[in-house]
């Protein structure tokens, strides 16, 4: 009887073992946990997606850790934790915002599953890599552009040119022929109420007319032709009459008793899919003209709000509030999201790094829809992130150089602009050029009132060329998945982010001076870039204008130091005065310098006629070396008052 007792016993205590050893199999399920990402690789402006199977039953939460040679990496929300979520195919699934200007290589993706507890029932991992594209070497860096944005008949407009020649319409091209710059870029393609633009014809006419007649000018100059589209903002002070999808944003109206709500803006929606097919059309168009050597994409980001997007928003990061949140009224999700974003920093930062993203996906797909294979650049904001734009993701979405837009800032939001700004990006991993505007209501200085608006736009140029630093060092991620890379288009300095400066535009320096002249800007803005061009090596010559000093009635000598950097002995330099706002061209105004050694330094005295030397000026002079392009000369000025004879 004990026996069977003992017997009965331990066919108990074998059931007892055999049914824990079932449940621990049916909980843990060894060997069908496991995860992946959905594709191998993402470029920067892509969300990670890591998708999971054979979650252990008694999973509670799913969380997951991107780490980076076994570091954990935050993402841009600033947390290193991802929780995933159970989706209606059966897999759990994360999504990841990477930080901006994250580093490139490979990643993993570790995972736990936990119960209820908190304790560990499983653990799997994923691979993947973020990828960069390296720079473009299509486009002679450094770069220095001049650009006009208009809707007016320059045909009739009559403008002057340089140093006083006669006034006509070539001089669009004359100014930056004169300057030195590498291109000129022309506002090709925008749509503005004024001219009644319909679905069929968009565009406005008379600036198509101008293209091929601008390009063949510029081929006669020598420099490169850039035209570019104003891709999602129709200009005028209202919504053409166009059946486009529009941005909205949350508006609390000035007018008392009014209530707030989700207006219509000027700008069209990223997903106006009619909008985005006229820009695919006019690229193809400016990709078949012979003439054009740029293209560029203008508005290329959402418009203020940009809520209509909330439900590609929640979707493509996996945020669905609840079920049923996609069903709602587009003004319900639109109050959600204006909540979180600005109750929750974590969702704040969330919404500008995807409106970022969209903004790269646009570009992306109008490249790719459009078939060019031109060299494209982009406008970006300064204030980018706050705008929905980043830089190394138009990189990765096709751009080849990118139009940094330095203003819509007075002076004090400059200053804090300038040192905000270069935290987050490292130098050499985008073809960069800042942009400096001639406005005279945003280049007001409260620090000095009396500040010339020519020279606080040429200090803007010069600081942002040789103050933007790069914060975290090279490119050697770059390197490292792009062999070929480093190539000519190294970066060009190790203490800054520029690699080239434009200036906007030709119509405000003609028609908004503020009582200076064109003149005064546009060698303002070029002689910054002479001093980037030198300190890159791009040109072996120097010029420093120094104080000038009477030479008779009205006439003036303007000591000029004249400096070879370069490793070759120069011949037959030509140093001019240039004339400004109250100066003109003098007898005796060349001097030339029939060699200049490596190293050597000369001052030539050429002179400068002044007709109201009593008011203040900008002194200039340019120095000219012979060489058959265009770029291939340096300029300098001054700010001087008051003069005085001595």
């Amino acid at each position: 009887m004990k026996e069977r007792l003992r017997f009965v016993t331990l066919l108990s205590m074998l059931a007892v073992l055999l049914l824990a050893v079932t449940l621990t199999v049916v909980l843990a399920e060894p060997g069908s946990f496991s995860a992946r990402s959905e594709q191998p690789a993402f470029w920067r402006y892509e969300v990670v997606v890591v998708a999971v199977d054979g979650v252990p039953s008694a999973t509670q939460e799913l969380i997951g850790v991107p780490t980076l040679n076994g570091e954990a990496i935050a993402g841009v929300t600033g947390e290193t934790e991802l929780r995933f979520r159970e989706e209606e195919d059966g897999y759990w699934r994360g999504y990841w915002a990477m930080p901006w200007d994250p580093a490139l290589g490979d990643y993993q993706m570790k995972i736990e599953a936990r119960d209820s507890a908190g304790a560990v029932l499983q653990s799997t991992a994923a691979d993947f890599t973020i990828r960069g594209r390296a720079p473009s070497e299509v486009v002679p860096l450094p770069h220095f552009a001049l650009t006009l944005e208009t809707d007016a008949n320059y045909y009739n407009a009559r403008l002057g040119g340089p140093r006083r020649r006669i006034p006509g319409w070539k001089n669009l091209i004359s100014w930056p022929e004169y300057v030195g710059a590498d291109s000129f870029w022309f506002s090709a393609a925008i749509t503005k109420t004024t001219y009644n633009p319909t679905a069929e014809n968009p565009w406005l006419p008379l600036d198509l007319e101008m293209v091929p007649v601008l390009g063949r000018e510029c081929q006669r100059a020598g420099i490169d032709f850039g035209c570019w589209i104003a891709s999602f903002f129709p200009y005028g002070a209202s919504r053409p009459a166009i059946d486009y999808e529009f941005s909205r944003n949350y508006v609390v109206p000035d007018e008392p008793g009014s209530s707030p709500g989700f207006w219509w803006t000027l700008n069209a929606s990223l997903n106006c899919e009619l909008r985005k097919n006229h820009i695919v059309e006019m690229a193809q168009w400016l990709q078949d003209q012979p003439q054009v050597d740029y293209i560029g994409l203008d508005y290329i980001r959402s418009g203020p709000g940009g809520f209509e997007m909330v439900g590609d928003f929640v979707t493509e990061l996996g945020l669905i509030p609840y079920d049923g949140f996609l069903e709602q009224p587009l003004e319900v999700q639109m109050t959600w999201l204006v909540g979180q974003s600005r109750t929750y920093p974590r969702m704040s930062r969330l919404w500008a790094w995807w409106r970022a993203s969209k903004s790269a996906q646009t570009l992306a797909e109008i490249k790719e829809r459009a078939g060019i294979t031109k060299p494209l650049w982009c406008f970006v904001l300064g204030w980018m992130h706050q705008h929905g734009q980043d830089l190394n993701m138009m990189t990765d979405a096709g751009a080849d150089f990118v139009a940094l837009m330095l203003y819509d800032a007075t002076r004090n939001e400059w200053d804090g602009l300038l040192k905000e700004w270069p935290k987050e990006y490292r130098d050499g991993r985008v073809n960069l050029l800042g942009g400096v505007i001639a406005d005279t209501v945003q280049l007001e200085n409260p620090w000095n009132p009396n500040a010339p608006f020519p020279i606080e736009m040429g200090n803007r140029a010069e600081e942002a060329a040789f103050d933007l630093a790069g914060s975290a060092g090279p490119w050697d991620d770059i390197a490292a998945l792009n062999p070929e890379y480093p190539g000519t288009n190294a970066s060009l300095r190790s203490d800054g982010l520029l690699e080239g400066l434009f200036v906007h535009d030709l119509e405000r320096m003609a028609y908004r001076t503020g009582g200076w002249t064109l003149e005064d800007y546009a060698i303002t803005g070029a002689a910054s870039m002479s001093k980037l061009r030198q300190a890159s090596g791009d040109i072996p010559i120097e010029i420093v204008v120094r104080r000038p000093e009477g030479a008779g009635a009205f006439l003036f000598d303007v000591p000029c130091e004249v400096t070879n950097h370069g490793d070759t002995t120069l011949t037959d330099i030509r140093v001019r005065t240039e004339p400004t706002r109250f100066s003109g061209i003098a007898q005796q105004d060349t001097v030339w310098i029939d060699s200049l050694a490596p190293g050597e330094t000369v001052t030539v005295h050429p002179l400068l006629y002044a007709f109201e030397y009593t008011a203040e000026h900008v002194i200039a002079a340019s120095a000219w070396w012979g060489s058959p392009e265009a770029k291939d000369i340096a300029f300098d000025c001054r700010y001087q008052i008051p003069w005085v004879i001595e």
